[in-house]
């Protein structure tokens, strides 16, 4: 990823709301393969879908 998509990225989690906040913090916490951790996300965002605006 280029540093000023990066630095955009980061700019934008104050947006998130708490459960999106805790799907990537989980993923890169947890050990496993980049595989695990897609999957990881995706199961959590499945389980308790929310947008970033409307919590």
């Amino acid at each position: 990823m280029m540093a000023q998509d990066f630095q955009a990225l980061v700019e934008r989690l104050g947006d998130l709301s708490r459960v999106q906040r805790e799907a990537p913090v989980e993923a890169l916490t947890a050990t496993g393969s980049g595989r695990e951790v897609v999957a990881l996300i995706e199961t959590r965002f499945a389980a308790a879908p929310a947008c970033g605006h409307c919590g």
